[in-house]
């Protein structure tokens, strides 16, 4: 268990000192597999169906799943065992391994929430933010994110600022900082980006270019592709005079995250032959073929 309590705080910080290492995380929970702790399996499925920390990976996902219900996952989750419950939720609300079922999904998460399970309480609010298999609710999303931001899970507390930033229902640019700056405490990727946008368009704080660059550079440097995108954009456009090989540096890095607009900006770039780049279709079609590539890929 120590272990997988490990993975779980460097996928979700919890207030952990290290904060957020999903490269990390995956490497404990692989420990706690090698114990014996069925749940670990699932969790490590999660991260490579979603490409966090780890090369994404559906076909090795699935086949973690497996490896769970084979350890007797659900007999575990019988037991009451909160983490062994929400890897259930997770196995019917995806349809891995056994039939897709919601309705059975949702009572598992709200059998592992119900314990305090953070990561449950984080995945229900998801699925009421999103609507999906459930009527959308933002009111019932705010209610779990606030449990689970409780734990300082930070998913948890980087949705609520997201809320709170975009939903004009719910909108408040104060508590929108309060959320986001906790989650970046625990370098989360996505609120360093949120807070990027914030001060780039002047959303709820004064306009601050600078601002906007520094906490793009924190999400870029984890590996987040959309804000390595936003500087390449910002050095190009939006600095005086423009920064050509930052702008260059960073749109590269984003295209080797598979960023499909970096991959077209640096494609049309090579094209025309601009930001002191000659023109070099040779390049130019490696760029482009390598946006129809992922995008098919994604279908």
């Amino acid at each position: 268990m120590e272990y997988f309590m490990q993975g779980l705080c460097l996928t979700y910080g919890l207030g952990n000192e290290k904060g957020v290492n999903e490269k990390q995380a995956y490497e404990m929970f692989e420990k706690a597999l090698e114990s014996g702790y069925s749940p670990s399996a699932v969790l490590m499925a999660r991260l490579l169906k979603n490409g966090d920390g780890v090369v994404k990976d559906d076909y090795k996902a699935r086949k973690l799943c497996y490896i769970a219900l084979q350890m007797k996952v659900e007999d575990l989750a019988q037991k009451g065992d909160s983490n062994a419950q929400f890897a259930v939720g997770f196995l019917c609300y995806h349809g891995i391994g056994v039939p897709k079922d919601v309705d059975k999904a949702l009572q598992y998460f709200l059998k592992s929430a119900n314990q305090n399970n953070s990561v449950a309480q984080y995945s229900l609010g998801y699925i009421y933010q999103k609507g999906q298999g459930v009527i959308q609710s933002t009111d019932e999303a705010i209610k779990w994110y606030k449990k689970s931001a409780t734990q300082r899970n930070s998913n948890a507390e980087c949705n609520l600022g997201g809320i709170y930033c975009s939903d004009i229902a719910h909108q408040d640019y104060k508590l929108s900082l309060e959320w986001l700056l906790k989650s970046t405490e625990q370098g989360d990727s996505v609120s360093q980006l949120q807070l990027g946008l914030m001060y780039k368009y002047g959303r709820g704080v004064e306009q601050d270019l600078n601002e906007s660059i520094k906490w793009f550079t924190k999400s870029a440097e984890n590996n987040n592709s959309v804000s390595q995108l936003n500087l390449g954009i910002i050095y190009k456009y939006d600095k005086s005079p423009p920064n050509h090989a930052e702008s260059m540096k960073w749109m590269k890095r984003s295209s080797q995250e598979n960023n499909i607009s970096a991959q077209f900006h640096l494609g049309f770039i090579y094209f025309q032959g601009e930001q002191g780049i000659e023109r070099d279709h040779r390049e130019a079609l490696k760029y482009f073929y390598a946006c129809l590539i992922f995008e098919d890929s994604e279908k």
